[in-house]
């Protein structure tokens, strides 16, 4: 660890990008947090994610602490959510004050009861599909819809007990007719969704949670952070888009969600 504490920090940055992400860590374990940090800002991105995956959590938590907010937004979500969500809120939220706090807290999903059964499939298509759900519960929480893409799972609380509530949706590649206005000139599209329902009503539904996918791919083509991704809901009283919170919750090789 002396070594590369006395070294030029690109220097050991190209070391460290040579070495197994373990080896690597067990050196910055003894380095002090400061040095480490610059080591890290120089690093290729996707290996500084992978050695700070394989850092203790006080070590890791001290080298962020020192590190300067676009090196840590470049670098931190390519850490398992599980890694970046173990870490101290407050010392992420000092470091990094421009990203939504959404983004830095962990989240328990909703779960519904345990005599709920899963959504029956009506029909489903690239374009679209619908599910039943046979029955809600006052105030709790039931799977209505899963994996159509690009929805991964859409969730409703009702405020009181439903049956055979069909859920409806609808994908389009271009803006539907009944969006009057568009989104934001610097905003990139992934896709547009209509989520209708059949025996329940706005008024039945006291909460609604959807979990979608975004393939990295396209991420990548359209230079999108995976943290600005988010989800938006046209208010047809108010003539405009409302930008729902949004978070990472997962990863696979393709997808996030």
């Amino acid at each position: 660890a002396d070594i590369f504490e006395e070294m030029d920090s690109g220097n050991a940055a190209d070391i460290m990008e040579e070495m197994d992400p373990d080896d690597a860590a067990a050196i910055m374990e003894e380095m002090d947090p400061g040095d480490a940090a610059d080591i890290f800002e120089e690093m290729d991105i996707d290996d500084a994610a992978a050695v700070m995956e394989e850092l203790t959590l006080d070590t890791l938590t001290d080298i962020i602490g020192e590190m300067t907010e676009d090196a840590l937004m470049d670098i931190l979500p390519g850490l398992s959510p599980d890694t970046l969500y173990s870490i101290d809120p407050e010392v992420l939220f000092d470091s990094l004050p421009n990203v939504p706090t959404e983004q830095l807290l962990s989240e328990e999903p909703p779960q519904p009861p345990a005599e709920a059964t899963a959504p029956v499939v009506v029909y489903t298509t690239p374009s679209g599909a619908r599910y039943l759900a046979v029955q809600t519960w006052a105030g709790e929480w039931v799977v209505v819809m899963a994996t159509p893409m690009p929805v991964d799972q859409l969730m409703i609380k009702t405020k009181q007990a439903l049956t055979d509530v069909e859920t409806t949706v609808d994908i389009f590649d271009q803006r539907p007719s009944e969006a009057a206005v568009s989104l934001p000139a610097d905003q990139v599209v992934y896709t547009y969704l209509s989520i209708t329902f059949d025996n329940a009503t706005p008024e039945d539904i006291e909460l609604g949670h959807i979990t979608f996918q975004v393939e990295k791919e396209w991420l990548e083509q359209n230079s999108i952070h995976k943290w600005s991704v988010a989800l938006n809901r046209y208010d047809p009283e108010l003539g405009q888009w409302i930008t729902l919170p949004t978070k990472r919750v997962r990863e696979d090789s393709s997808y996030i969600y």
